[in-house]
């Protein structure tokens, strides 16, 4: 009766100790890609020009909020954590062919400073990338 009392005492303990580990684990302030996690090989093309990929007709880019995301994510990794401030976004479409993304200035006084993006619906291809000052 000892013994298993003793084992279910052990077991709780370890579980609360192995779930604050965890936590620990996962409550680190980023958890974004760093060079360990990415690994980089010399190959050739696995697809040949010939291959057939799915490309939807619609476009690749196809929504609006991924639009955005696109743009969030370009923003993010070229200017830092400032183009929040720049939140909510303008997103449009121009001839159904190009996302417009641009940045909301917060400020009505402030001339430029914004942040803008083109990117093409049908492939998602940044065509250009401009933060005023």
């Amino acid at each position: 009766m000892k013994k298993t009392i003793v084992n279910i005492s052990l077991f709780i303990i370890g579980l609360f100790v192995g779930g604050f580990i965890t936590i620990n684990y996962y409550n680190k302030e980023t958890l974004s890609l760093t060079s360990k996690d990415i690994v980089c090989e010399k190959r050739q093309i696995l697809y040949p020009n010939s291959a057939v990929g799915i490309k939807p007709k619609i476009g690749m880019v196809f929504k609006k909020e991924m639009a955005a995301g696109i743009a969030e994510a370009v923003w993010l990794s070229t200017y830092g954590h400032d183009i929040y401030k720049l939140r909510p976004y303008r997103v449009s479409l121009v001839n159904n062919n190009v996302w417009v993304v641009s940045g909301t200035i917060q400020d009505q006084y402030q001339c430029g400073g914004g942040a803008y993006i083109e990117i093409q619906k049908s492939d998602g291809k940044i065509l250009r990338v401009i933060f005023g000052k």
